[in-house]
């Protein structure tokens, strides 16, 4: 019977999760009892951190829900690099070699990292893998390092724990895969820590370093940063110590910064999603989870947390739903009145109700909420919303044995979900680059920065082209052909007057030139819509399509440089003139 069940590779990897586990418990026994000094609290957060990312680990894809899309990405986003594109646009190898501008809407930061790691030489599964493993520990460690600002180290550890045990903490790392999400997860305790260092000590390095991190959590995923820089924002007011209209200003300075930093990502977001399908993804019926969904998973006793056919339960945690009833209980029963469980009792609450279908009309009224798709999405602010409350809770109960039940309530209630649902050895980079192209018409995920002249029903090309450019009416020849991402370039042979298409999607930035001088493209046509069509007179021509930034991108990107540069250029005299 044991057998048959090791036979199952997703009771296998639970077997090695729970081998692991028994070994780690008894390596911290030992320590406790032959080792005077007891190991630092990070470390043991190190250890247990591991446990969940074994399965990872394992040689060749596995099954999820965007693992194979996010290395998809991170393919076309590397050769874009190597394009010499440093901030890359367009993705030009995918949607059958037709293209999309994918990198003016998709988060950038965990692709920049995952191409890092590719450019240490690791193939771009293993490097999108190292994304997921790095962005998970350090989450800890970001976590337990803002915490001890306020708590106890024990009670900063309990949080910490929470945090990374938090069931849609694992569910995005090993189910939907949400790269941006992982990374995010970093971002938002690492940017209440540099808050704290801007509070404690008032210097202009801490308000560009904090700066640099809000940036950097605006370039690691939309809907967190949207849903959580008004979090960040209100935190720092609530430490500010004296709330003169001075001190409050200057709590807005690094976001300030953080807003310019990023300025080349989110300005065209905002500016130019109108040319793309994102409208009609935000304008389409948002599906709220039922508040029953957020306490109880319907599959396995309720310990696991993805069902037969890739279902996903949105809970927020049964560890973290009696923290919350203690925090409840704390506040109404026993009047406690610290700051920070109120303020994060309140913030639980609020944006537990975001994601309930009660609060549809402020869905309605303010429009940018519908940018996050899926209310589900808030789940990754309430469990660090949560875990953040265990920390401080846990300081107020003074019994050892509930703090360790809670402890191993938070950890063993998630041992079912610290492995993906099956490991697929086979799937590898060649692979995956062997049908890259054809990725986008083969399902979700690589949307919705679809142009909007292409119709919405056929939104994808589904065979790649036999030539990039075709001659659909007159009379030409193809004499060369020069393609890189953003350049094409042709030299034709025109014996009438012909239309010709090329084989690409257009999107604002596209410059038609021919013989140096530029021309007028039709991508309106009625037969080919949304694909870039013109006319040649006869003769020989060399064509040439570049995709150019448009004054919104060149602006913004300006924009952010030009507040990099001058921040770091007034630091330098400052750092001078002491």
């Amino acid at each position: 019977m044991y057998l048959s069940i090791l036979n199952h590779k997703s009771y296998r990897m639970v077997f090695v999760s729970l081998v692991a586990t028994f070994v780690y418990l008894t390596f911290l026994l030992l320590l406790k009892i032959y080792r005077k000094k007891p190991l630092s609290n990070i470390l043991i957060l190190l250890g247990f951190s591991t446990l969940p990312i074994i399965s990872i680990l394992r040689q060749g894809s596995y099954e999820s829900g965007d693992l194979t899309i996010n290395i998809v990405k991170l393919m076309s986003f590397y050769k874009a690099l190597t394009d010499g594109q440093l901030i890359p646009r367009w993705a030009g190898d995918l949607n059958a070699t037709y293209g999309y501008p994918n990198f003016i809407f998709a988060y950038p930061l965990p692709y920049y990292l995952g191409s890092f790691y590719h450019f240490l030489g690791l193939n771009f599964l293993n490097s999108l893998k190292l994304v997921l493993i790095t962005s998970y520990i350090t989450s800890g460690i970001a976590m337990y390092l803002w915490l001890k600002n306020h708590v106890t180290k024990e009670a900063a550890f309990f949080g910490a724990i929470f945090y990374l045990f938090a069931p849609y903490h694992l569910v995005d790392m090993h189910f939907r895969v949400d790269i941006g999400e992982m990374l995010a997860f970093v971002f938002l305790p690492l940017s209440l820590s540099l808050i704290n260092g801007v509070k404690e000590r008032n210097a202009f390095i801490w308000k560009f370093l904090t700066g640099l991190c809000i940036a950097a959590l605006i370039l690691s995923h939309q809907a967190v940063s949207l849903l959580g820089i008004p979090f960040l924002f209100l935190y720092s007011i609530l430490i500010t110590k004296k709330k003169k209209m001075k001190n409050l200003l200057n709590s807005f300075f690094p976001f300030i910064l953080g807003l310019l930093f990023s300025a080349y990502y989110w300005i065209p977001v905002l500016l130019e999603g109108k040319f793309t399908h994102q409208l009609t993804e935000i304008q389409s019926q948002i599906i709220f989870p039922k508040l029953s969904d957020l306490l109880y998973s319907p599959w396995r006793l309720g310990f696991l947390f993805q069902g037969p056919m890739g279902e996903l339960a949105p809970i927020v945690g049964y560890a973290h739903w009696i923290i919350i009833l203690i925090a409840a209980y704390l506040i109404i029963v026993k009047r406690n009145r610290n700051k920070f469980i109120l303020f994060l009792f309140i913030s639980f609450c609020f944006y537990l109700f975001l994601t309930q279908s009660v609060s549809k009309p402020i869905w309605g009224v303010f429009t940018n909420l519908r940018k996050i798709q899926f209310p589900f999405r808030i789940l990754s602010i309430i469990i660090f919303v949560s875990s953040s409350l265990a920390a401080f809770v846990v300081q107020n109960i003074k019994n050892k044995k509930i703090y360790y039940f809670l402890l191993t309530l938070a950890i063993g209630s998630t041992i079912l979900n610290w492995g993906n649902r099956g490991n697929v050895p086979e799937i590898k980079d060649k692979i995956i680059a062997g049908e890259l192209p054809l990725w986008t018409a083969r399902g979700e995920g690589l949307g919705p920065a679809a142009p909007v002249w292409v119709p919405a029903t056929a939104m994808w090309q589904k065979e790649i082209p036999k030539t990039h450019l075709k001659v659909i009416k007159g009379e030409a020849q193809i004499l060369s052909e020069n393609r890189s991402n953003i350049r094409h370039a042709y030299i034709i042979n025109v014996k009438e007057k012909s239309y010709l298409k090329e084989n690409t999607y257009y999107f604002p930035g596209w410059e038609l030139k021919i013989d140096g001088i530029i021309k007028e493209i039709n991508y309106e046509d009625e037969y080919y819509p949304g694909i870039i069509l013109f006319a040649v007179e006869p003769g020989l021509h060399t064509i040439n399509l570049l995709f150019r930034d448009t004054p919104v991108r060149y602006y913004s990107l300006l924009l952010s440089f030009l507040s990099v540069f001058l921040i770091g250029v007034l630091m330098l005299i400052r750092n001078y003139k002491k």
